[in-house]
């Protein structure tokens, strides 16, 4: 990323925030992974990058979540999969939907997280992503 800005290779930018904002996410490191969605949405936005912008809605939603804000995630992985949808971005499409599953798992509406748990499970298994179909099955055991 640093390299990438010292080079002022701009375009894709907002993908390489967005992976390192992913990254500190996994890794537990949540308000730096916040910062750094913030700055990939921002980048995606400037450049009109609009995939790159649904990504980084997702991560930022996903941050919001781990955080305790469910307005805030609620909103972020909304607009991520609107724009997945339009863009036909059917992996995050999914990602999108299992997010909105935890949120409306965290706003106590076991019926919305199990429709779409139900539905992520289905668009990951349409693509072979049985990983994800297995991540998925635990969390509708989960809500059994």
């Amino acid at each position: 990323m640093e390299r990438a800005t010292t080079m002022r290779l701009i375009g894709g930018l907002a993908l390489l925030v967005g992976y390192q904002a992913e990254a500190c996410l996994l890794a537990h490191r949540v308000e730096e992974a916040t910062q750094l969605a913030t700055r990939a949405l921002a980048l995606a936005r400037e450049h009109g990058e609009r995939g790159f912008e649904a990504m980084a809605l997702r991560i930022a939603g996903e941050a919001a979540l781990a955080r305790h804000d469910v307005a805030t995630a609620e909103a972020s992985l909304s607009a991520a999969a609107a724009t997945a949808e339009a863009l036909r971005m059917r992996p995050l499409l999914g990602h999108c939907e299992l997010g909105l599953a935890l949120t409306a798992r965290r706003r106590g509406d076991g019926e919305q997280s199990r429709r779409r748990l139900t539905a992520a499970r289905e668009r990951y298994a349409e693509l072979g992503m049985d990983a994800w179909v297995r991540r998925v099955a635990g969390e509708l055991s989960a809500d059994a």
